[in-house]
């Protein structure tokens, strides 16, 4: 486009007159107008292609939250139903528990990880994740009641032996009394109110 105002510039030179008296526009300041608006796309089109990575990074971002935040979740709820639907002997769910309860403690590091993923979602200014319903907040909270959940069974289950081993208890009464306080515990607070 440009080089051929330049030959028609070039075309009108030959002839040896004067300037134009109808613009004021000659072939150096079309030049500059043109170099100018040539900087400016190439500045814009480096802008959109910054842009352009950071949406990328952002949106790989969202997925890898996502994805160890959906993984956490799922554990988080097995392994409340473990916790909660114990089976066997007393002593047997004991144990069970001690190492349920030990896997909730190992599990803070994955927690942390998803934290640090949160962080940076926070530095990036991603404020929404289409991938996922979770967030750092509602996680934390779950892997804290999933720990003081482990505590209060382990609490209980050293009660429940104690008493079967110095009141006579049997472990089917103690069972049944187990059973019915499941059923009254409506919200799985391990509480009655």
């Amino acid at each position: 486009e440009f080089k051929n105002l330049e030959k028609l510039d070039a075309q009108i030179k030959s002839f040896k007159v004067g300037p134009n008296p109808y613009t004021w526009f000659t072939i150096e300041t079309l030049e500059d107008s043109w170099q100018n608006l040539m900087d400016v796309i190439q500045d814009r089109d480096e802008d959109l292609e910054q842009e352009l990575r950071r949406q990328e990074d952002n949106e790989a971002l969202r997925k890898l939250f996502a994805k160890h935040a959906i993984e956490f979740s799922g554990w988080l709820s097995a392994t409340r139903s473990a916790l909660v639907e114990g089976t066997g002997t007393l002593e047997a769910q004991l144990e069970a528990t001690k190492g349920m309860y030990t896997e909730v403690l190992r599990k803070k590091t994955a927690l942390k990880n998803i934290e640090d993923l949160g962080a940076r979602m926070e530095e990036a200014l991603i404020l929404d994740n289409k991938y996922t319903e979770h967030s750092t907040v509602g996680l934390a909270q779950q892997w804290d009641q999933l720990e003081q959940l482990g505590m209060r069974m382990q609490h209980n289950l050293e009660q429940q032996i104690q008493a079967k081993n110095t009141t006579g208890v049997s472990e089917e009464q103690l069972k049944d009394f187990n059973e019915t306080f499941r059923y009254f515990d409506k919200d799985n607070s391990d509480r009655l109110e």
